[in-house]
């Protein structure tokens, strides 16, 4: 979001009966030129030299798949990206309130 004129990120959260949902959106400039295909394997970056290794996401997705989770992402039609992350919910915590 560095360059977008508006700055704005937001986070939603919610529960299923089987699994947790953490939606995270902002208003930067999205995802380019295919990037929502390859954004999480290992140093895939769209950062210039020197401002990060393309490891963030690929390590994210490798935590969130060895618990059994998902992480994907997409461009919002509005602009910006959209990033969904689900992990299943122990039997028995199925809306329990934080």
């Amino acid at each position: 979001m560095r360059t977008a004129e508006r700055k704005d990120l937001a986070i939603e959260t919610k529960t299923y009966a089987d699994h947790a949902r953490i939606i995270v959106r902002d208003t930067g400039k999205g995802l380019t030129g295919g990037e929502e295909e390859r954004i999480f394997e290992p140093f895939v970056t769209s950062k210039v030299s020197g401002e990060g290794l393309g490891l963030g996401l690929a390590i994210s997705a490798s935590i969130v798949k060895e618990h059994g989770g998902t992480l994907s992402a997409r461009n919002l039609e509005t602009g910006g990206a959209e990033f969904v992350l689900e992990l299943p919910l122990p039997q028995g915590t199925a809306n329990v309130p934080a």
